[in-house]
């Protein structure tokens, strides 16, 4: 057991932290010209409130409610807070917005951008990701992107990254993959003749491919798309379809705020719906170990810290994407949490106005690794 517990200590110890003194200079971010990139033109020319008033809701915070399911005892609630109208729409976030009511959560608090959901989900991810590590890929990948080089991305989207990285390596073959309900691919993504684009059941675990097809794997916040069971088989599909000597990265956020009773039953209580559907709220800081048991070898491990009280740039785009992914899962949260849509609605909007307020920190972790020996598998 004390092996166990030295070798663990060993890996938390050997990832690399990114703080706010030795963060990778990098050069700005161009926005691309899709049009999922413009923002709503309600929100455009109105001023950003300064975080400086809390919410009328965050302060009238009240629990408990009555009527939660008795197996979340520290579930956070308020009795004090009326619903806000209802005359907007419910919609998934894939595009922009063209009008203010459509909101699909209530952004009248100060401490909350007011535009959260003007612009694309995954360009807002990818844009954050870039902005906070540097780069799309970390070094050791880099030096796998050599010509003819084929780079797989699990859980594409409509194809920001791939898009990016295949205009910066014009001599790599890409291919997106993705769900048929998620893969979504933007028109200046099709027309460049290094990328294809392959709807896969992933969720399934099986990645339809012989092995030793590719120099590199791509992925981001897969563990936020799948339960425990079907993350490990992906991540053993990975390995067979990876040619000897290839590399896998790996990006995975881990949210764990503090300051009040509030935020802490809210995390507890996500912690419990993420239980309920097969997930392991705390999943990340335990991919070291996993990725050992696995027989994976990592070549670089890094986290990187967002203060999401900051009042920068960053901060707000990691908070859009805070309040963007609550948004998508809604339908599956808001039953399981014993809420009503408007209910979650507020929750939702209440908990991240106090994590700002309490200056609460995003943590993203990115993963370099590659198998240590050879997967022996039929094509």
């Amino acid at each position: 057991m004390g092996g166990v517990q030295s070798k663990r200590k060993h890996q938390k110890e050997a990832i690399d932290d990114i703080t706010a003194d030795n963060k990778p200079r990098h050069r700005s971010v161009q926005q691309p010209s899709s049009p999922t990139r413009q923002r709503s033109a309600s929100s455009a020319p109105q001023a950003r409130p300064a975080y400086g008033s809390v919410s009328h809701r965050a302060a009238s915070f009240d629990p408990p409610r009555k009527h939660l399911p008795p197996t979340q005892p520290n579930v956070a609630t308020s009795t004090s807070v009326s619903p806000a109208p209802t005359n907007h729409r419910r919609r998934t976030l894939t595009g922009p917005l063209k009008r203010s009511e459509d909101y699909a959560l209530h952004t009248d608090s100060f401490y909350l951008p007011n535009d959260w959901d003007s612009e694309d989900r995954f360009f807002a991810v990818h844009l954050a990701l870039k902005r906070l590590f540097g780069d799309n890929v970390a070094s050791n990948v880099r030096q796998k992107l050599k010509p003819g080089a084929r780079v797989a991305e699990i859980g594409c989207g409509n194809g920001p990254w791939i898009m990016d990285m295949a205009v910066q390596y014009p001599a790599c073959s890409f291919v997106g993959i993705d769900t048929p309900n998620e893969l979504s691919p933007l028109p200046e993504a099709t027309m460049l003749k290094n990328i294809r684009f392959e709807s896969v059941d992933i969720h399934k675990g099986l990645l339809p491919y012989p092995a030793n097809s590719f120099d590199v794997i791509h992925g981001r916040a897969l563990s936020f798309r799948f339960g425990i069971t079907a993350w490990l088989e992906l991540l053993r599909e990975m390995r067979r379809v990876l040619k000897p000597g290839g590399v896998v990265q790996l990006y995975e956020g881990y949210f764990i705020p503090k300051g009040t009773v509030m935020i802490d039953s809210f995390v507890e209580t996500l912690r419990n719906v993420a239980e309920a559907a097969g997930k392991d709220y705390d999943f990340t800081p335990k991919i070291p170990q996993i990725l050992e048991n696995e027989d994976m070898k990592i070549l670089e491990a890094k986290r990187a810290h967002v203060n999401l009280g900051a009042k920068d740039k960053l901060s707000e785009e990691f908070m859009a994407v805070l309040l963007r992914a609550f948004d998508l899962v809604s339908p599956y949260f808001a039953p399981l949490m014993g809420l009503d849509q408007d209910e979650y609605e507020q929750r939702v909007e209440m908990f991240c106005a106090q994590v700002v307020k309490h200056d609460g920190r995003f943590d993203w972790y990115s993963f370099v690794f590659t198998p240590t020996s050879l997967l022996l598998s039929n094509p």
